[in-house]
């Protein structure tokens, strides 16, 4: 894949891509990825991409599915990683070295109705974002990049060191004459989350806000 422009949904016309600055102009993004099938429920799959002069990020993932007691237990390891290219302490320098989110799911079926699952993620965030993003640019819509793992809330659960782990249950109401209906529900429980690095003591400091002195 390669492009140098893009177009959000609600827009009329193509868009530049920017750094976090959004002034620094992105010339292109592209990528290049690989799926191999071992035919014996093993997937291996990979991919690199880069925002030039901006962002590199990788993706590695193991899939693997066999049965337990008579009914199919899927599991996968998922890597996702970016590093930035920057190094000046500015704005644009969102983390220090590479950051990442590494997963381990669980997906088991009972009786073709009832859908479980069990999943961890922990992130490695260090920086001034403190957060792990997908994207290799970051205004909403300008480009999207893979990521497996889909909870409610999810972006809730990418800061910097924190490790998460999810459990949902879901219900196939077809035996109860509701085709396309299902009921579940989910928890998610999550430690060690850490803020970001401010480029400096005053980052969020704006004077707009400042309280205005009066003589009376």
């Amino acid at each position: 894949m390669w492009t140098n422009e893009y177009k959000a949904p609600w827009h009329i016309e193509m868009d530049d891509f920017y750094q976090n600055d959004k002034k620094t102009k992105v010339d292109y993004l592209h990528s290049v990825g690989a799926k191999y099938d071992f035919k014996n429920d093993l997937v291996l799959e990979a991919a690199f991409g880069q925002a030039q002069g901006y962002i590199d990020q990788y993706f590695a993932k193991a899939s693997y599915k066999f049965d337990v007691a008579g009914a199919p237990l899927s599991t996968s390891y998922q890597f996702y990683g970016t590093r930035d290219k920057v190094s000046n302490g500015g704005v644009n320098d969102i983390y220090d070295g590479t950051a990442w989110l590494q997963a381990l799911t669980f997906g088991y079926k009972v009786a073709d109705v009832l859908d479980l699952r069990l999943e961890g993620t922990w992130v490695k965030a260090d920086g001034q974002q403190g957060y792990f993003l997908q994207r290799m640019t970051p205004t909403y819509a300008s480009s999207n990049g893979r990521l497996d793992i889909w909870w409610d809330n999810r972006s809730d659960f990418n800061a910097n060191g924190e490790k998460a782990v999810f459990f949902g249950a879901m219900y196939d109401m077809k035996n109860w004459d509701m085709p396309g209906w299902a009921f579940g529900a989910s928890y998610v429980y999550a430690w060690d989350a850490k803020p970001g690095r401010m480029s400096s003591p005053d980052a969020y400091y704006d004077p707009d806000y400042r309280l205005k002195e009066s003589g009376l």
